[in-house]
């Protein structure tokens, strides 16, 4: 299979998630780029940021469904780089819903943490695909 690698800017987080929602597209994962920042908006002639009363906090960078229905929720951290206590607040919301968390520091990350929750297998041709036998 194809290697999903960050591009080369220092390992910054955007080029990680690219290369992760790659990753997870490839393999048959239904995922996407999750924003949850302030709303642009033009009010009186000037630009202004608007937070969302509704949004929650810490949510992860990437967000999807597993065939079997769990929600996944991967955060992608540049090298060097912590999970905020609204994101560990999250994590530990989708952990204690059966949803499947992932703190990412690259494509590695995710496979590993796939793998180990029997979510993907290598075929006879050493191939990563996703394993619905199981589940």
């Amino acid at each position: 299979m194809r290697r999903f690698r960050a591009r080369k800017k220092g390992g910054q987080e955007t080029g990680i998630q690219t290369a992760i929602l790659s990753y997870l597209n490839a393999i048959g994962v239904l995922a996407w780029r999750q924003s949850n920042h302030a709303v642009p908006m033009l009010i009186g002639g000037e630009i202004v940021y608007r937070k969302d009363n509704f949004r929650l906090r810490g949510v992860g960078d990437i967000t999807g469904i597993l065939y079997d229905g769990k929600r996944l929720e991967v955060e992608v951290k540049a090298k060097g780089k912590k999970q905020s206590d609204d994101q560990k607040y999250f994590e530990s919301l989708i952990n204690e819903n059966s949803g499947i968390y992932i703190l990412a520091y690259s494509v590695d990350d995710v496979e590993n943490a796939l793998r180990a929750k029997g979510y993907i297998i290598k075929d006879g041709r050493g191939v990563v695909c996703l394993n619905k036998s199981t589940k």
